[in-house]
């Protein structure tokens, strides 16, 4: 589990994680890039390749149907579908940034709900009204005033 983890054991101090640096392989040409399954391979072997992407698809499909919900929805759905859309690169899912970035915007769009509660003064917001049988409208301060 020091594969799939790695960013939450790198918080721990004394605790024994994997390398960041893969190992390199001969696959007729010498490389260290493996896929973005690779932590869960390594760590669960076949069956945590199957759950972890199963699950990973759950979760990026509710956060999809879900994102036009709330902002923190919709920009948390876009972080899990960038990592995905950047994993051929090697395993965003499971690394520091990707936390950070939840994080943050789970920190950032905390108080959005509330924000919207707050009734703003009279004179920030001009709204036009229109009654069933006569039309009145909101006026500009400057056409109120003659000039």
């Amino acid at each position: 589990m020091a594969s799939t983890f790695s960013p939450i054991l790198k918080a721990i101090p004394g605790a024994r994680r994997w390398d960041d640096i893969a190992p390199f392989i001969n696959t007729g040409v010498l490389t260290n890039v493996y896929t973005w399954l690779e932590p869960f391979y390594r760590d669960f072997r076949a069956v945590g390749v199957v759950l972890g992407t199963f699950l990973l698809g759950l979760v990026i499909s509710v956060l999809y149907r879900r994102r036009a919900k709330s902002a923190r929805v919709f920009w948390i759905q876009a972080i899990f579908i960038s990592s995905v859309f950047l994993a051929t690169f090697g395993p965003k899912i499971n690394n520091t940034q990707f936390i950070s970035e939840v994080l943050f915007v789970l920190a950032i769009t905390a108080n959005w709900s509330e924000l919207r509660r707050i009734k703003l003064p009279a004179f920030a917001v001009r709204r036009s009204r229109v009654r069933a049988g006569d039309q009145e409208h909101a006026e500009p301060e400057a056409a109120r005033e003659g000039g």
